[in-house]
Order: C-alpha cells, then sequence, then structure tokens
C-alpha cells in the first residue's frame, strides 16, 4: 500500500508509468495468483494518471485478468478525456458490443459520433442495426419453434 501511496504522489507530478505497466502486464499473463495485481488494476489513482496509450494498455490488461467493470471504466474516462483518440473508442465500442450491451453501446456510439471518422461512425451503426437484427429473428425462431408447444399447454 505505501508504493501506491507513492505512485499516487509521483503521478500528480507526471511520473513514468512504463515499468508499472510491464511489471503489471508480466503478472496479468504469467501469474495464476490475482490478488496482487488485481488491486492494482482497480486503482483509480493510477489509471486516471495515464496517458491514451498506456489507458488503452492498462484496459486490455483488465479485460485479460477478468476484471471487466475496471475495463469499462478506463475505456468510458478515456473517451471522456480524450474524446478524438479513435483507438480508445474503438476499443471501448467493441468490449460492448462482445458483451452485448447493446443499449451502452448505441448510447456510446451516439456519443462518439461528432468524434471519431464518419467511416468509424458509419460501421459501428451498421454492426448495431446488424445486432439488432439478429437479435430480431432469433425472437422471432423462438416464437416459431415454440408456437407448437403453446398450442399443447392451451388446448
Amino acid at each position: 500500500m505505501a508504493h501506491q501511496a507513492g505512485l499516487k504522489k509521483k503521478g500528480r507530478a507526471g511520473a513514468d508509468y512504463t515499468l508499472l505497466l510491464k511489471r503489471l502486464e508480466k503478472s496479468v499473463l504469467h501469474s495464476n495468483e490475482t490478488s496482487g495485481y488485481s488491486v492494482t488494476l482497480k486503482n483509480k489513482e493510477i489509471w486516471e494518471n495515464l496517458d491514451n496509450e498506456q489507458k488503452l494498455k492498462w484496459a486490455s490488461l483488465a479485460q485479460i485478468a477478468g476484471d471487466i467493470d475496471t475495463a469499462l471504466a478506463v475505456y468510458k474516462e478515456l473517451t471522456l478525456s480524450a474524446p478524438t483518440f479513435e483507438n480508445g473508442w474503438e476499443e471501448f465500442l467493441e468490449l460492448l458490443s462482445i458483451l452485448d450491451k447493446k443499449k451502452e453501446l448505441a448510447a456510446e456510439i451516439a456519443r462518439a459520433g461528432q468524434y471519431i471518422s464518419k467511416n468509424l461512425l458509419k460501421g459501428w451503426q451498421s454492426q448495431l442495426r446488424n445486432l439488432s437484427s439478429v437479435e430480431n429473428e432469433n425472437k422471432k425462431d423462438l416464437e416459431r419453434s415454440s408456437a407448437p408447444f403453446e398450442k399443447m399447454i392451451w388446448q
């Protein structure tokens, strides 16, 4: 904990977090014990002080470690603090899509619209429409397949 307090103080003075990121990456990728790095990953006071590329790396490591809430929080903060950083948007939207969080995805695509390229925006809007149409088709399939059973129940 004293180590983290030291990082907090250095962060305000413009610390270089490269070594911390390298150690964290090594721990996440090669360690079976999560207790050591999970506390560090969740430490907002650290990841808020990272530059954009480092925040992307942090969020990615959080995903790999299974800490999806931290990954989402880092991406959200990144897109708020650096809204024109397209890589941040791409990773954030991709994770929301993988997690099948359609409402959040739609809201973030709308928010991203004024900051990202038109081609990227159109691609995500198209993907969202495709997700919605697949969901509708799945509902129709379920209704068609369950119709005979519903008739049996009501007869």
